[in-house]
């Protein structure tokens, strides 16, 4: 069987086009300078986030600061746990994706968890439209915006899109939107829905880069999201790297969270994007994820990965039929070579980043998917197929495609 590389797309949301002309618009919110589209009467910044109080922008006055201090918007804490009160809207559709990701979110933290209201001030409140079924879904705001904020849109709002905007009101933005990310991803401008290229904007605020780049984040846009013409919107690099999931969150963005509210990892995670793949640390091959409690601070190891094409049982989306897959080697989050030494590093002693904790916590190494290639003309013999790059061999295994 020969394979060649392909970008596959695992949409977290649906996203329609406008059928009329979008207003485009600019202002300041939480300090920064924010482009975003008028959708009924609603400011929507990047897709899915209502921005509930903009400020128009001084002429006269020099743009603020990119950094922010997000404690402000951190929901607070009682006794010894951050607390995010919630309530269900009545008339709310299926609860069952909401139900689902409350339960993986409270099961995977301890020290932020998601509380059925009471009398708080400030809470969340979800619906989702039984008579909605565009799957497109929003937030109001990011972290703790003051009194009730919404979550929903969507009855078919599905279990990873609940997840992404519970990211939101926890306080995390958009994966791509880092300054870093073109390091990462390649945005494709030309295939953006025209009214939508804001939402690629990037938030030059340091404060929330607590971890590396992480393709596989909950928080970053699938490779079509966006798209006007079928083309993919944004893609990795090197190209074929999956982004983003449909199973929860990575092990970088619980990193992200635990270190925003206050507790920083003190081991290290190799992992890898899919989980379950092989990396070899310090000489040893091991299956991901590892957590390795007893790295000491400024110790050095090695990462690499093992030669070859790696495979994995698996699903095809929206299918029951199982499947292997099959990957090679893309890059690390924190190197292109596939052999490297790292130092564990203390952090610099900011409050996501304490001088008892590594400043890195979470390495993760990223595969390329291999797809199934046949080259076929029709009517035969009328032309030739040259793949570039060219296709490589891969064990062939029993399966189905």
């Amino acid at each position: 069987m020969r394979y060649a590389c392909a970008l596959l797309c695992s949409m977290l949301f649906v996203i329609a086009p406008c059928a009329t002309a979008q207003q485009i618009r600019q202002g300041i919110y939480h300090g920064i300078p924010v482009t975003y589209v008028m959708k009924s009467g609603q400011a929507i910044f990047q897709g899915d986030i209502i921005l509930e109080k903009v400020d128009a922008i001084d002429p006269q006055r020099p743009s603020p600061s990119f950094g922010i201090d997000y404690s402000q918007y951190l929901w607070p804490k009682v006794g010894s746990q951050y607390q995010i009160p919630y309530v269900i809207a009545s008339g709310s559709g299926d609860l069952t994706n909401l139900n689902a990701a409350i339960a993986q979110f409270n099961s995977t933290f301890s020290n932020i968890q998601f509380v059925a209201y009471t009398n708080q001030t400030d809470y969340v409140s979800f619906y989702f439209n039984p008579g909605d079924f565009s799957g497109e879904c929003e937030v109001t705001g990011v972290g703790r915006i003051g009194k009730e904020q919404q979550v929903g849109g969507s009855a078919a709002c599905t279990f990873a899109t609940v997840l992404h905007e519970m990211g939101h009101v926890v306080g995390l933005w958009h994966e791509q939107s880092r300054p870093d990310r073109d390091t990462y991803v390649s945005v494709n401008y030309g295939n953006l829905i025209k009214g939508s290229i804001s939402n690629f904007n990037q938030i030059y605020d340091n404060s929330q880069q607590t971890t590396l780049f992480d393709y596989a984040s909950i928080m970053e846009y699938p490779a079509f999201a966006f798209s006007r013409n079928g083309g993919p919107a944004i893609e990795s690099i090197p190209a074929g790297i999956p982004l983003s999931n449909l199973t929860g969150y990575t092990a970088a963005d619980i990193d992200g969270i635990e270190r925003l509210y206050g507790n920083a990892p003190t081991a290290v995670t190799v992992t890898s994007n899919p989980p379950g793949l092989q990396v070899i640390v310090d000489g040893i091959t091991v299956t991901t994820p590892q957590v390795f409690t007893t790295w000491a601070m400024n110790s050095t190891h090695t990462l690499d990965i093992p030669s070859g094409v790696q495979s994995q049982p698996g699903y095809i989306v929206k299918s029951t039929v199982a499947t292997t897959f099959y990957y090679i080697y893309g890059r690390w989050n924190d190197s292109a070579a596939a052999s490297h030494t790292i130092t564990v590093l203390p952090g610099n002693g900011e409050p996501a980043t304490p001088a008892t904790s590594p400043a890195v916590t979470t390495y993760s190494a990223n595969f390329i998917q291999l797809v199934p290639y046949a080259a076929t003309v029709s009517p035969a013999g009328t032309g030739t197929v040259t793949p570039s790059p060219a296709p490589q061999s891969a064990p062939r295994r029993p399966h189905r495609w």
